[in-house]
């Protein structure tokens, strides 16, 4: 919806689609926090953030044709999401610690 709302230059739908990612971000890392005790849902909720308006930035390039701009906000992106793997790799981690065996195995 955000897209075609982009592409149309639809204002009011483009910012509805905005609410809705932001609720979700929002729903997504209080979820994560709730079943993980090592989660910090603030932490993550600002890296969520921060793709969704790299997301978004990426949308409105490509909307209006702006494909060099699009594949520089494309690093960005991919690095963003990079973090938010560790992130989410390394409290999963911290939630389920590696448990030594008798003898060091």
């Amino acid at each position: 919806m955000f897209v075609e709302a982009n592409k149309a230059g639809n204002g009011v739908a483009i910012d509805a689609a905005r609410q809705r990612w932001r609720a979700d971000a929002e729903s997504i890392a209080a979820a994560l926090g709730r079943i993980n005790p090592a989660w910090s849902a603030p932490s993550f909720r600002e890296l969520l953030d921060v793709y969704l308006q790299l997301t978004d930035r990426e949308v409105t390039l490509r909307a209006r044709g702006n494909y060099p701009g699009d594949i520089a906000n494309f690093g960005e992106l991919h690095e963003t999401a990079v973090s938010i793997a560790e992130v989410v790799s390394q409290d999963i981690l911290k939630q389920f610690p590696v448990r030594s065996s008798p003898g060091g195995r």
